[in-house]
């Protein structure tokens, strides 16, 4: 079977039985944009919210170091949230047609996650008791120990989505996620109200409502869930075999993203990090976008891998990029326009006037990254991650090589420099070995499609 490689403007003139010519631009990008896109952006948009809104909740009512306190173990919930999908969800998500058992292997799913949280309390439960033993006050000893209360709770919630993304039930996951955010919300406002607002009272209350939805969720999805003790341990092997370099690749994007911060604060020190993080904070902006079209084009390209082969793979990239250019193109022209402004606005302190090209370039090298997601994306559903973690490692790696080199040499500039460049060999190298993978299917027949790609 040949594989015809369409372009992105072939690709749009094929949207419709008429085409798309002469169409103006924003009615074939609305083409493009379908109910699954609005469903998954309106969700991130209510997580996103709720995020922000709790953190400005916990600031008003508490002091800057109870509010350090909380961000540090949000943080570290949103590492152990991104390693379980890595681990756990993402496997489920990409192997579940291939594998062909689906409830077992929802169940298999279910137990890693459960397995993850008992690891992750363990880990929690051991800072706590080291804690005690440098003898650190009370008060902060309580305050991990309701982080631990809080974490299995997170992470099954978080499953629970990742498992309703998987089948793109859009509409499900975005009931669930209102259905935390109006208990939280309402938690941390009798909270507040009352005066009994703290860092350790924030971690209970956020436990109970995320306990009740997820608890809820579980009964009412109890059916998707078959246990059979003979198939454990080979899915868990299978998942693992795949998992294990989800985890190496999403690792890798952590360090690109934290790295510049920690080089920062070692070449400048805090001042011109407390400068960076401003300006990644206004880039930053985009991120329910990025993180709410991620939600919905990882499960679909999986789906059109086993529907469509490589040729309805490639096609899906070539859509997906066009829309990710599309949407993430006018944000950073957006940036361009007003993002010194909204940066005075959040920030008026003098030190953090005079950002304009700074700000624009770590926009540009965001686009830049997104860009890379259909490649990433294919490669996953190809089971073919293994090349893509290698690409995210040496992009990584990069990464730390440049910040250092030109933060010293030019400063926070020549910084943002160096996470562009970083960011345009992890692009480039995801899509090169995606098109040579795409390429090889092209000699085979439909039917061996997936051998050749397993």
């Amino acid at each position: 079977m040949k594989i015809n490689f369409p372009t992105a403007a072939t690709l749009l003139q094929a949207q419709s039985g008429n085409g798309l010519a002469g169409i103006p631009a924003w009615k074939s990008l609305r083409r493009l944009i379908s109910g699954s896109h609005v469903l998954s952006l309106l969700d991130q948009a209510v997580v996103s919210a709720t995020s922000f809104v709790t953190l400005i909740i916990v600031a008003r009512w508490t002091d800057p170091a109870q509010l350090g306190a909380f961000a540090i173990g949000m943080s570290a919930m949103g590492v152990l949230a991104l390693l379980q999908r890595s681990l756990v969800s993402l496997p489920y998500s990409i192997q579940r047609h291939s594998l062909r058992q689906g409830t077992e292997h929802a169940c298999v799913s279910l137990i890693q996650s459960g397995l993850f949280c008992v690891a992750g309390l363990g880990l929690v439960a051991a800072g706590a008791l080291a804690l005690a033993i440098y003898g650190v006050p009370p008060a902060s000893r309580d305050e991990v120990w309701a982080l631990a209360g809080l974490m299995p709770f997170f992470l099954i919630k978080e499953f629970a989505r990742d498992f309703e993304f998987a089948h793109l039930r859009f509409a499900r996951a975005l009931k669930l996620d209102l259905a935390v955010t109006f208990l939280q919300l309402g938690a941390l406002g009798c909270l507040a109200w009352t005066g009994r607002m703290s860092t350790r009272s924030a971690y209970e209350a956020m436990s109970v409502c995320c306990a009740v939805p997820a608890g809820c969720w579980l009964y009412v999805n109890r059916s998707e869930f078959e246990f059979r003790a003979g198939q454990v341990r080979k899915i868990m092997k299978q998942s693992w075999h795949l998992g294990k370099w989800l985890f190496v690749s999403n690792s890798a994007g952590l360090v690109q993203g934290y790295a510049t911060h920690w080089l920062s604060m070692l070449i400048a020190g805090a001042a011109v990090t407390g400068i960076y993080a401003a300006c990644m904070s206004i880039v930053s902006l985009a991120n329910p976008l990025l993180f709410g079209l991620y939600n919905v084009l990882t499960p679909k390209s999986i789906l059109t891998w086993k529907h469509g082969g490589g040729a309805g793979l490639w096609r899906q990239a070539i859509k997906d990029v066009a829309l990710l250019g599309a949407l993430m193109g006018s944000v950073f022209i957006a940036v361009l326009f007003v993002g010194e402004n909204v940066m005075s606005l959040l920030y008026p302190g003098n030190e953090y006037q005079g950002q304009a090209r700074l700000i624009s370039v770590l926009a540009f090298a965001t686009v830049v990254a997104a860009l890379a997601l259909p490649a990433a994306n294919g490669l996953a559903a190809m089971e073919r991650v293994r090349p893509s973690a290698a690409v995210a490692v040496a992009s990584a790696v990069i990464h730390v090589v440049l910040v250092w080199w030109m933060m010293t040499e030019w400063g926070l500039l020549g910084a943002a420099y160096g996470v562009l460049a970083a960011r345009m060999v992890g692009t480039l190298g995801r899509w090169i070995v995606f098109l040579m993978l795409v390429r090889k299917l092209s000699n085979v027949g439909p039917t061996e499609e997936r051998i050749c790609a397993a």
